[in-house]
């Protein structure tokens, strides 16, 4: 599909090479979550996506692990290093997460605190 679109103007009737495309008044047209051109279909839609995503997740993991891997048997102090602080900032990230709960429902109180001591300040002031 990528090579269709790159050499978009190949493609146009009577070009060079309109004769790769299957269908030749085809040259792009989408369908509820299909695109397609020249005949040859893909998925555009919301799975479609997550497998770009989960696949992309898998590249980037597996990069991680080699090279991991590679400091490791190169430092192996360096890697336990690395180990030690993905733990922490995965634990850091959690209790994050966990005082913004619980620091949602604490300002929530303190909002309501605040606007009683504000009336009655106000209530004083006027007198």
């Amino acid at each position: 599909m990528r090579d269709h679109y790159e050499h978009f103007d190949e493609r146009l009737p009577g070009r060079a090479r309109s004769n790769r495309l299957k269908r030749k008044n085809d040259l792009g047209n989408l369908a509820g979550n299909t695109l397609s051109f020249g005949g040859d279909q893909i998925d555009v839609g919301p799975k479609s996506l997550k497998r770009l995503r989960q696949g992309a997740n898998d590249v980037l993991l597996a990069l991680k692990v080699d090279a991991l891997r590679i400091i490791a048997e190169q430092n192996p102090q360096a890697a336990k290093r690395i180990l030690q602080t993905a733990q922490r900032d995965r634990m850091t990230k959690r209790l994050i997460r966990s005082m913004r709960l619980w620091d949602g429902r604490i300002g929530a109180a303190n909002t309501a605190a605040e606007s009683t001591a504000k009336e009655e300040y106000d209530s004083t002031a006027t007198r």
